[in-house]
């Protein structure tokens, strides 16, 4: 299996490089980026960081190097200081790297699987598929990272290690995230939550996150997506089964977090679960939100 990593000397291409290398997963890393050096630098450390471990090779290069790759992670995109919050105005300004990507794929791996990590996720998710002409299947956006903080913030309020909580988060990525307090299960084991509990894990979730950002200045979480993507990978390559949350190409005009089953081509099929009534609204409406947010920047970026 070949990885090539778009954006593979920032924080987050590097930490997924890591997270996909020390466990062998991959046979070959490539890590591409305007600062090559930086790239070749990362490359140089993760080899070896990791060869007691994994013999996964790990190099630089550019997307000519991309050719014959099974996989291509965008970890790409916006800098924290630059990104204005307003999806018109961040997908307009990576217009030139979104082109870029997609006669990348199209001219050196036409049949890839592309995932992307660059916010705003569900957004650049659409317009990268627009654009590249790739097939829906093909076209992938982590979204793990909001079900893992549900899990997070539901160990915490069970007092239970989060690794025994499963539980979903979908919606859109950051803007508009919706847990399904029914699919929560600790240990295998259904817990319902009444409607005060609930908010109080929502209210966890809201404030772990404020709290991340204010001592965090502009960095980003790039140790738990480069986690999850390379989780999110590692479905992709089959070493790990199940469904996992994803941003998907659901329809026409609408990208949003899913659980979904993947393999080597991409989507196999969705696994959204039977949604309780008040799930279903909020759902119906977030979807809504979603395709209007998609239509309003694909009029403004042309």
């Amino acid at each position: 299996m070949k990885v090539f990593i778009v954006g593979g000397a920032g924080v987050v291409g590097s930490s997924t490089a890591f997270c996909l290398a020390i466990k062998g997963t991959a046979d070959e890393i490539v890590l591409q980026d305007l600062n090559f050096d930086m790239a070749q630098s990362h490359a140089m450390d993760i080899s070896q960081a990791i060869f007691l471990k994994s013999s996964t090779k790990v190099k630089a290069g550019t997307w000519e190097d991309a050719a014959g790759a099974d996989l291509v992670i965008i970890g790409a995109g916006l800098s924290p200081n630059r990104m204005t919050h307003d999806p018109c105005k961040d997908i307009a300004a990576m217009m030139p790297l979104i082109n870029s990507i997609c006669n990348g794929v199209r001219t050196c791996c036409p049949d890839a699987v592309v995932l992307s990590l660059t916010n705003p996720l569900d957004v650049f998710n659409y317009v990268l598929y627009q654009r590249s002409g790739l097939k829906e299947r093909q076209v992938v956006g982590l979204a793990a990272n909001d079900s893992i903080r549900f899990r997070w913030a539901l160990g915490h309020y069970f007092d239970v290690d989060p690794s025994s909580v499963d539980a979903y988060a979908i919606g859109q990525h950051a803007a508009d995230v919706i847990p399904l307090f029914s699919t929560v299960r600790v240990n295998s084991v259904h817990r319902p939550l009444e409607q005060e509990a609930q908010q109080e894990v929502e209210a966890w979730m809201k404030d772990w996150w404020k709290h991340f950002l204010d001592v965090s200045a502009n960095r980003t979480a790039g140790w738990t997506t480069g986690a999850y993507a390379a989780l999110t990978a590692e479905h992709i390559m089959g070493s790990e089964k199940g469904p996992i949350c994803a941003s998907v190409i659901l329809e026409e005009g609408l990208a949003i977090d899913l659980p979904v089953y993947l393999g080597s081509e991409g989507i196999v099929r969705t696994a959204l679960p039977e949604l309780t009534a008040s799930e279903q609204e909020r759902f119906e409406e977030c979807k809504k939100n979603c395709r209007e947010k998609i239509n309003k920047v694909l009029t403004y970026i042309s």
